[in-house]
């Protein structure tokens, strides 16, 4: 929350590693998206189970990542956000 408060008393956008920091005040987070992280493992473990591949044999690539973004943190600092971001837009009543 410290660091929240210095981002946004010094007008310094705040990057965090995942969404509860946005929740609490920093600009934005770019982390993995773990539920599609777990639907490949639950995928990977079937192949495993039903013969199709042979366990530790997968060659993969990172799972996509999701950004989330504090609207109303964006508004105060003067961050224009694109409209064709894929992101988590949070509005201002999930703001501090």
């Amino acid at each position: 929350r410290l660091l929240a408060d210095l981002s946004q008393k010094n007008q310094v956008p705040l990057l965090a590693p995942a969404a509860p920091f946005v929740e609490a005040g920093a600009l934005l987070s770019v982390g993995p998206d773990y539920l599609q992280a777990g639907r490949r493992a639950a995928e990977m473990a079937r192949q495993v189970i039903t013969g199709q591949a042979r366990a530790g044999r997968f060659d993969e690539a990172a799972s996509e990542l999701v950004v989330t973004i504090n609207g109303a943190v964006a508004r105060q600092l003067g961050v224009a956000i694109p409209r064709d971001l894929r992101a988590t837009i949070l509005s201002p009543q999930d703001a501090p």
